[in-house]
């Protein structure tokens, strides 16, 4: 794992300054792993760093904490600023959810400026009367803005953008994540596909077929 971790970073480094769309084409074809992460209410939580594989989220985590990072160390603390709020490496702190990110100084909420967007109140967190997602998370009721799925013919994106797929469901803002590419003029979603166990890029409007909407995140790259 180390010596695979050196081979990948090191190519990712000699694109350091890219956007999310060119320095993401490295992981294209690394599996679909889920629960990567360690840590819980009751467990401690460690930091980690595996890029050969990836779900929706640390995907993008990734690719985020490769941009301006030149050494191992660097990508390293840029992973820790946007995977955990305040660079504290805990379970408390680690950003559960794709609006978490926010918090960071870097990273825009372009949903409203792309389309028509609805505004709505969740409960994140929430899962039911006395039922949570996350145990030892608190509720945080948040506004967040989404484009309806009808309207993606009207989505104005860039290249390397952060899509997340919105959904109604109760206490979650996202059931998924990826990075806007334009190809020849049609729009794709690379992401860490469930259903293909690897990462890939679908057309966005066929991925978009039984979703809700979608949530767009523009980083403007400031660690």
């Amino acid at each position: 794992m180390k010596k695979l971790l050196i081979i990948l970073l090191s190519s990712f480094f000699l694109y350091a300054t890219e956007n999310a769309g060119h320095i993401s084409s490295f992981f294209l074809g690394v599996k679909y792993e889920a629960g990567t992460l360690i840590g819980s209410d009751t467990t401690k939580e460690k930091l980690v760093m595996k890029l050969d594989g990836v779900d929706y989220f640390t995907l993008i985590e990734y690719v985020e904490a490769m941009k301006g990072a030149v050494t191992n160390d660097e990508f390293k603390a840029n992973l820790i600023n946007i995977r955990y709020k305040d660079g504290i490496v805990s379970y408390k702190n680690r950003r559960h959810f794709f609006s978490d990110w926010l918090e960071k100084r870097n990273i825009k909420d372009i949903t409203c400026e792309t389309g028509p967007c609805i505004n709505v109140i969740k409960s994140l967190n929430k899962k039911g009367i006395n039922q949570v997602y996350f145990e030892g998370i608190d509720i945080v009721k948040r506004k967040i803005s989404y484009v309806p799925v009808e309207e993606f013919d009207s989505l104005s994106l860039n290249d390397g953008d952060y899509i997340g797929i919105y959904t109604k469901k109760q206490g979650v803002d996202t059931i998924g994540a990826g990075i806007a590419l334009n190809k020849d003029g049609t729009w794709y979603l690379r992401h860490a596909s469930i259903k293909e166990k690897k990462v890939v890029d679908i057309e966005l409007d066929q991925y978009l077929g039984d979703k809700d909407g979608v949530i767009v995140y523009r980083s403007l790259f400031s660690f």
